[in-house]
């Protein structure tokens, strides 16, 4: 079992530790990244999310994936998931004395998953309602599935779904 799913109110700190840890990404990194950007709820004014913050490093290439995901270890990263067609790697890291982890998502700047990962971010700041809808099904999410992660992001998946079609239609980005 793995750590507990645990929604907490928004933080007016997250932004902040998002804009240091990039720089310290990129300070590493960032001769290899095409583009970083904050995800996720924690990249949400007012949204109560899992204290993560995610983060999306674009990259050109698989090849540019794997020497940035080697810098990134260095940084005390650890590879979650090893990438997939557009999703190279996951990689997770607890800042130390935090009450605060990182998650950068690190994938192919031009994939599908990139635009989606920005539609629905974008989507939920321009939404205040979707964004409290979400906020509400998440919480009793964490509720009804504190010991299984799995079940919480599964949980989640119609509703987001749901708010990417939505954005699609709002922001048609192509």
């Amino acid at each position: 079992m793995g750590a507990p799913v645990i929604v907490v109110p928004y933080d007016h700190r997250w932004p902040h530790l998002y804009r240091e840890e990039a720089r310290i990404i990129r300070g590493t990194a960032g001769h290899m990244l095409v583009a970083l950007e904050h995800i996720g709820s924690t990249a949400v004014p007012h949204l109560r999310a899992k204290p993560i913050i995610d983060i999306m490093a674009g990259v050109p290439d698989a090849a540019a994936a794997e020497c940035c995901c080697r810098a990134l270890q260095g940084l005390g990263y650890v590879a979650k998931t090893p990438g997939e067609k557009d999703w190279h790697f996951v990689l997770s890291r607890r800042a130390s004395g935090m009450r605060v982890g990182y998650h950068i998502h690190l994938m192919s700047h031009d994939s599908w998953q990139w635009q989606r990962h920005l539609l629905f971010r974008d989507y939920l700041r321009t939404h205040p309602d979707a964004a409290e809808e979400y906020a509400c099904l998440k919480s009793e999410l964490a509720r009804q599935c504190s010991d299984d992660r799995v079940a919480y992001t599964e949980g989640k998946t119609a509703l987001i779904r749901k708010f990417e079609r939505l954005a699609r239609e709002t922001f048609r980005p192509w």
